[in-house]
């Protein structure tokens, strides 16, 4: 039994639902399911029992809880431990991230890492022209780490660490009919017209979710990140995706409406490890800072 299956049991047992510990864990219900049905034939024991209250932890799960917290504890310090070990030589480890908002945000992260635990990771912010170069260049240079959409990764030979799940919201012109509708699908967008800073990939997988659902869009490239504000302005037919926080930054910019569809257009930020290694500490302030920095920009 590993110590990340241990972490799964002790998530179950503390939200008491299967689907919300496999969101917090960044797993399926299923397979998160299955870990517990494998864990509890290695104890030789039931952990956990359905109910109408949820799934609810059976007596001998309740009595060892204290003892699998404590097996979590003692394998994360062992690791810092070893981590501390190899890297004491502190030569630089480097990070690639595209320029963004999120990525001026784990500069910050790293700066206070290091200063925090005395290490050396620096970060290099890149545009990205396409998904495809970004990938080049991540594999052709001494990178350490990567931070990018779970959607980039094209080799999967390295280990992926999941980070934050970030929504994306429409925007349109206040005079939009869509305006009225407290939420909304993706099929009423059909005849709108799309409107893309750039080759963006979350705007390459919108443009794919659209054509999967029948929905026929008129696209539109703005080169300069100030150019939506016109058309949007002076058009009620226009649609524009980003994050929070560039919405937050935009809304100043004209009468412009943000939109909650249903379901949500989501993508996953990770981090890739070229030697399937980092230090458990930086990955939980990373996690830590993008959360709150998540309840403040996004949902």
């Amino acid at each position: 039994m590993r110590s990340e299956e241990i972490e799964y049991i002790l998530e179950v047992y503390k939200t008491r639902s299967l689907s919300k510990a496999a969101e917090h864990l960044s797993i399926t219900p299923q397979g998160l399911g299955k870990a517990v049905k494998k864990v509890e034939q290695e104890l030789g024991c039931v952990l956990f029992q359905r109910s109408f209250q949820g799934v609810m932890p059976t007596p001998v799960c309740t009595a060892i809880v204290d003892q699998m917290t404590n097996i979590v504890s003692s394998a994360n310090e062992i690791q810092r431990i070893i981590s501390d070990f190899n890297n004491q030589s502190e030569a630089p480890e480097y990070l690639l991230a595209m320029e963004s908002v999120l990525g001026s945000k784990v500069e910050q992260i790293l700066h206070h890492y290091n200063e925090l635990y005395s290490k050396n990771v620096q970060i290099e912010l890149r545009p990205m022209t396409t998904e495809d170069s970004f990938e080049v260049l991540f594999e052709q240079n001494n990178y350490d780490y990567r931070l990018c959409t779970k959607e980039l990764i094209r080799n999967d030979i390295y280990e992926t660490y999941q980070i934050a799940r970030l929504h994306f919201h429409p925007i349109v012109n206040a005079g939009c009919p869509l305006c009225q509708k407290t939420s909304i699908s993706i099929e009423d967008f059909n005849g709108m017209t799309f409107v893309v800073e750039s080759n963006r990939p979350y705007a390459q997988r919108f443009e794919e979710l659209c054509r999967q659902n029948g929905v026929r869009l008129k696209t539109q490239r703005a080169y300069d990140k100030f150019y939506f504000a016109r058309p949007l302005s002076e058009h009620d037919d226009y649609i524009y995706l980003r994050q929070r926080a560039d919405i937050d930054r935009m809304m100043r910019l004209g009468n412009f409406v943000l939109l909650y569809m249903e379901p949500a257009f989501e993508t996953n930020i990770v981090l890739q490890s070229r030697s399937g290694n980092i230090d458990p500490r930086l990955l939980n302030l990373i996690r830590i800072r993008l959360s709150s920095f998540s309840d403040q920009y996004l949902d």
